[in-house]
Order: C-alpha cells, then structure tokens, then sequence
C-alpha cells in the first residue's frame, strides 16, 4: 500500500510539471529557516556600533558592578561580532564551535517598518504574500517525494501557490493528531464530547478518493477557461490525501515527542526539525524562535532573547554535525526588521526598515561578516557577486538575499525571482 501512494505521488508530481525545478548550479541542500519573529536589534550582535553617538546600544544596559558586563568585539578571525560574557554566554560559545561555518549579512534593506510585510520580504523576496517563501520552495523542488516536503514549526511562513507542498505542526503540537489517529482532546466545556468527533477508516478514505477522480475526470471534458484550475486544485487535494497517509505511515516515530497543547523551547523546535528531516518526513523545515523580539518598551529584553536563540543554533549544529547532515544543510536565521538607532522615552526602540541574516552550514563562504551600515544604520552598497561593500555597487534588498539563499540549497532562483542574487557569501 505504502509503494502505491509513493507511486500516485510520483505520477502526481509529473502531471503537474511544478515549476522551480530547475536545479542552480550548487549541490541540493536540507534548508532550516529559523525566524525571529519581531524585529531583533543587529546593534546587539551582527551589526555593532560602539562608540557611535547616533546609536544607543547595547553599553548602555550595562552594569558597572558587574565587571563581566562588557559590551566588546569579539572576532573569529574576518567574522567579528559584539560580545558580552555576562549577558550573551551562549553566543561567544557558540561562534567558539562553529564561526567558520557561519555568516553574518549585514546591512539588508527591507523597505517597510510593518511586521506583516517585512516578514513576507524577507521570507519570500517579493512584496506579496501569495507568494512562497524560500524554505517552501526548497521543499517542494527538491524534495517532492517526502510526505510533506516542507514543514512550518511556527506558522511563520508563506505557502503560496505550494500549499499542497507543506505542512504546519502547529504553535501547540497539532500535528501530532495527524501522525496518531487514537489521540483525543476534550471538547468544548459542557459538549459532552471530544475532538476527533469523526475518525476516517480506510472505506472512507477510498470514498473521498473515488470521488475526486470522478469529479477531475468531469472537470476534464468541460472547456470552461475555470475548470482547469478546479481540476488542479483537486489533484492538490488529492495528493494531500496521499501524502496525509504516507506522514502517518513514516511519521508515528514523531508522535511520541510531540505534547499537544505544550509550546515546545526552541531547542526541541529544532531536535524535531532534524529528527523529521533524518526520518524522510520532510525536506525543508521552519521555525519561529518563539521569543519576544518586538521590544519597545524595554529594549535590554535582546540580551537574553539573543542568549536563548544561539544556544538552540548550538545544539542545532551538534546535532547536524552528530547526524552526518552538516554538509547537506543549509540554516539561514532572519529577523524581519532590526530596531531604532536610538532609544524611545520607554527605553525600547521601534521599527527600522533594514536587518541581518545568520547563515549557517554547508556551501558557505563562511567565517566572514558581509554588507554593513553606516553611523545611522543604513544600508551601505555592496558588489552581489562578492558581498564586499562597493559605493557604486547595490543596496542588498530582501529579494537578492532571498535568490542567494534559493541559489545556495540548489534551486534556480530565476525560475522565482526576476533579481540578481547576493551570492557573495555563497560557495556556489
């Protein structure tokens, strides 16, 4: 049963003829998006300004009795960042293990200062939110005969037309409801019943199948401009339903390490991820760091949301490395704004209309920081094809990031985006 399904999928994806296919010129990667949903301040790591008079930064939290509580630059030899042994342990661990497989890209336009649009920029390079963002991309080009080829963590991304080709775990573990039919959850107070109210079996199943062939093949001999697109969307729905089966065929082994109702730390996020990406569950993965980045009444809130967001890449890249996955995994780690240069009367900061990326894993130009801002935290030009700043050259926009890192995992990205990619950091 389980080889028919894989061989609906296969016919599936022919008759469909999905388009970014097209492989670039480098090697087919894993890609994890992790997405710090809110806006992080570059200031206090990526991108820092010390001794700079228009930026308040992260030296004015410090705390003089506390000698470990220094803002200073800490460097890995090109790669140099802002460090603090009190307040951000975890970073300087962290690029102590693995600063030669990361890079910082500084100095990201992104053109607006409103959460939902700069997330969809940054996550799908385009200015529209029918879009699919990148990770979903990289999922359904490259990995089209996963079960589900690209799965959202945190509902932080775009699926666009690809819907067919991801999947959501849910905030609270929903998924694990899909991967064991027997789960049960209490209903609404005083129903007098629990959710699932209606548990499929395999007639069932076969019913809903027959009469979505019947209804493509009625599709098919109408010539009504619409019927094409109906049919489509019942292949979609169709191969959903294959798909369903094969994740709980393959996916019950995920079942045991999801709580229902629980928001899991960023680090089991991403031990999930890659448990899910070494079982052949899915090709690409997303995950929102689950932290509160949008600081505007208390903007010394950073520190520890920097903190916690490098020991998850810890134990991430440890466990890709134990895996064997390190030199088939891409891991890109965006926010979708950075914060004010100077602090408001509540001591936070608000939005800034430009940003830093992390880039972690194979195929890098790695152990260098790219692109840059000036004194009043605006993108300065760089050359794409290096990344080195050029004053003649281009503003590194969401869109040339976006193409790099379609580039850099192996998609075509002019089969997505009409843009020059960043390809500088990039080994490709």
């Amino acid at each position: 049963m389980l080889l028919s399904r894989r061989m609906f999928l296969g016919s599936s994806v022919a008759a469909l003829a999905l388009p970014g296919v097209a492989r670039a010129a480098g090697s087919p990667k894993h890609l994890i998006v992790v997405f710090a949903d809110g806006g992080w301040d570059v200031t206090y790591l990526f991108d820092p300004k010390l001794g700079v008079s228009t930026v308040d930064g992260p030296d004015l939290d410090e705390v003089q009795s506390d000698p470990d509580d220094r803002e200073y630059l800490r460097s890995h030899g090109d790669l140099t960042y802002l460090a603090n042994d009190s307040r951000r342990p975890a970073v300087n661990s962290f690029f102590d293990a693995w600063a030669s497989q990361a890079a910082i890209v500084n100095g990201v336009w992104v053109g607006s200062i409103a959460h939902q649009p700069c997330a969809v920029r940054m996550m799908t390079g385009s200015r529209s939110e029918t879009s699919a963002d990148v990770s979903v991309i990289a999922g359904s080009s490259l990995g089209i005969d996963r079960p589900i080829p690209h799965v959202d963590m945190g509902g932080v991304g775009f699926t666009g037309s690809l819907a067919a080709y991801s999947g959501q775990a849910g905030k609270r573990n929903q998924l694990k409801f899909l991967l064991d039919r027997q789960e049960s959850i209490e209903g609404p107070r005083d129903a007098g019943w629990d959710y699932p109210r209606f548990v499929p079996h395999a007639e069932d199943d076969e019913a809903v199948r027959s009469w979505l062939e019947a209804q493509r093949a009625q599709l098919a001999g109408l010539p009504a401009a619409g019927a094409a697109a109906s049919q489509r969307r019942m292949g979609d729905y169709a191969e959903s339903l294959s798909r369903a089966a094969l994740v709980r065929e393959q996916g019950a082994q995920f079942a045991d390490v999801m709580q229902y109702g629980l928001s899991q730390s960023l680090t089991d996020q991403l031990d999930v991820a890659v448990d899910m990406i070494t079982g052949g569950l899915c090709h690409s993965v997303s995950v929102d760091s689950g932290l509160t980045w949008d600081t505007h009444d208390d903007n010394s809130q950073q520190h520890a949301n920097f903190d916690a967001l490098f020991e998850g890449l810890s134990s991430l890249m440890t466990r890709l490395d134990a895996e064997g996955l390190l030199q088939s995994t891409a891991v890109a780690v965006m926010s979708e704004m950075t914060r004010t240069p100077r602090l408001n009367e509540d001591q936070g900061k608000d939005h800034w209309p430009t940003t830093s990326a992390l880039l972690l894993g194979a195929g890098l130009n790695g152990g260098r920081v790219y692109g840059g801002t000036d004194d009043n935290l605006d993108c300065r030009a760089v050359d794409l094809a290096s990344g080195e700043l050029y004053g003649s050259g281009t503003v590194p926009r969401y869109d040339h990031l976006a193409a790099g890192l379609l580039q850099w995992v192996g998609v075509d990205p002019a089969a997505w985006l009409d843009v020059t990619p960043l390809s500088g950091p990039f080994d490709v």
